[in-house]
Formats: C-alpha cells, structure tokens, sequence
C-alpha cells in the first residue's frame, strides 16, 4: 500500500487488526518513522513503548510475547535498518514476520529488506513527493494550524518541485516559527537543510544527542560533499546558535528567532536541557582553533579529532 492510500483510507479500527506495520523505503528515513509513531499513537490510543536494539534478541522477545492484565503496547524499532549485525537483524526480521500479537509493532525496512508479514501491513514511501501530493499527507502536520501549513508549503514548493517525506518531516517543523522571518530561512537554509538526501539537520541531531556510532556512519556519507572550511564553519555556527539558546533555556524572544534557524528541532523542543553553557563555550574555542589550524595548512584530521574529543567530552 502506497503512504497516500494509507492516509486517506485507513482507520483505526482496521490499523488495530495488524500486529505489524512497516514502512518500507529507498533509505532509512528516521525523522518520517518518529512522526508516523505519533500519527499511530493518536489513532490507535495506545502507548508507545521504544526496542533498544543495542539489547540482545533473548531480552527484547519477552517483552512482545507477554501483556499484563490484556494491556497492549505500540512498540517502535527506531532502528531496524542499522543492525550491524547481520545475523541480529536477520532474526529479528524473521520474528517480525511471523509475530502475531498481543502487541502492535512498527518499523522502517529499506527496499533490501525482503520480508513478508503474515499479519500485517507494509507501506511503501515514495522517493518524493509533489505539492499536490503532500497536501493528502495529512499526518505530516501534526497539530498545526491547517492555514499555516497550507502557506508553507506553498513557499517550500516555489524553491523545489519535490521532496521526500524524510525531508518534509524536518522542514515542516518550522512552518510554525518562523513568523516574519520566513523568507530569510527559504533564501538562506533551505538549500542547507535538504542536501542530497543526507540532511545537515540530522547531522546537527545526532550531533547535540551525542549519539557516535551513529553520527560518524552518516558523517563518513556527508563528509566529502563540503570542504573541511564549511565543516568547521557549520559546526562553529550550530555551537553558537546553541550556546545562546542553551542561555536564554529556549525562551527565544520573537526578535531573536533567526538565531535559531538551522538547529534540529529535538534541541530547540528538549535537548538543549542536556548541554551546559561552559561546554558549548569550550566546544566553540576548540572548532575555532581548528579551523585556524586548516587555514595554516594544518591536517584536515585535527577535524576528526575534534569531533571524537566533542563525544567524549573533551
């Protein structure tokens, strides 16, 4: 089933007789996965529960075989395309196939994924979509004032034809902030935030969560496609931007809106609670002294350390 059919036809009384939902596309698209668990959670009122699958398989089983009292979980594999192990995913795959209940679970799977679920349903997420198609994604808009949505996504449409749902979901998370300074963010990030299918936005994400593993799998991918200036420029920038929001503890004045362009969405909403000020300070002196190391004719792996030493905490 197509994601516009599935939008427009399904109800929740048919979503509750599948024990799986997968959606299936090109590449791992996280960001789309995150929205489309809370899109099931409103309709089916059910919890949501996450698999951590840095566990073993013998550990997560119990949980999705066993219920307490009929009491039934959504439960959400945030990274079922990431196993390293071959062997892991493969089992849990063939689980996912063949599960039948009492829980419901959700997943994304990449077109290399073969599987095939005895009671469930697979959607399959185009490469893009068009103005005319994203206005039937409805779950795309979360609570947002439907007038709003509508004249982003007008805006979005004048500057590309199309996008993939991986990149609407990033960039509609803005259509509610932007106030007076939306021309600003479409003439100056767009085309920073949406960049040959691997977002900046995802690696600031995974940056601020702290996240290595898989930060340094998506930056091997993104790395070459700037020079190491605009590297150490776009991470002076996000570390700046989030050391004044980290000050002001996200109580952006509307005079200071733009200051926040650029920074994930999670950091503005959560994540900046798990920085401190000093950090972000000394972060931002060491990406400085880096990038005067580069322009000295420095190694381009003085980089690299520096974003080892970030994670580690200096």
């Amino acid at each position: 089933m197509q994601l516009i059919d599935f939008n427009i036809q399904n109800t929740a009384k048919e979503i509750q007789t599948k024990s799986v939902i997968l959606l299936r596309a090109k590449k791992h698209s996280p960001l789309f996965l995150h929205r489309f668990v809370k899109h099931l959670q409103s309709s089916l009122e059910l919890e949501v529960k996450k698999i951590d699958l840095d566990h073993d398989l013998s550990d997560i089983y119990p949980q999705l075989q066993t219920t307490f009292l009929g009491q039934t979980f959504l439960y959400w594999f945030p990274d079922l395309v990431t196993i390293s192990s071959k062997k892991k995913r493969a089992d849990l795959l063939a689980y996912i196939a063949t599960y039948q209940g009492p829980h419901q679970l959700v997943g994304c799977v990449t077109d290399e994924q073969e599987i095939k679920l005895s009671n469930g349903l697979t959607i399959e997420l185009q490469d893009s979509y068009t103005s005319d198609q994203v206005v039937k994604l409805t779950m795309l808009y979360g609570q947002q004032k439907p007038e709003i949505i509508a004249y982003f996504i007008g805006k979005l449409y004048r500057y590309r034809k199309q996008y993939s749902v991986e990149q609407l979901s990033l960039l509609l998370d803005y259509a509610g902030v932007l106030g007076k300074n939306s021309e600003q963010f479409f003439s100056q990030w767009l085309d920073l935030l949406v960049v040959s299918d691997v977002s900046l936005y995802w690696v600031s994400q995974l940056f601020f969560e702290k996240k290595a593993a898989e930060f340094f799998e998506i930056w091997a991918t993104v790395r070459p496609l700037y020079s190491d200036q605009f590297w150490t420029s776009f991470f002076s920038e996000q570390l700046f931007k989030a050391y004044w929001t980290v000050c002001w503890q996200a109580r952006i004045a509307p005079e200071h809106k733009a200051i926040t362009f650029g920074l994930p969405f999670s950091f503005l909403k959560h994540d900046w609670k798990l920085h401190q000020k000093a950090a972000l300070q000394q972060a931002h002196q060491k990406i400085y002294e880096v990038d005067l190391l580069l322009k000295s004719g420095g190694s381009a792996s003085r980089l690299d350390l520096f974003l080892a030493q970030f994670f580690q905490g200096f």
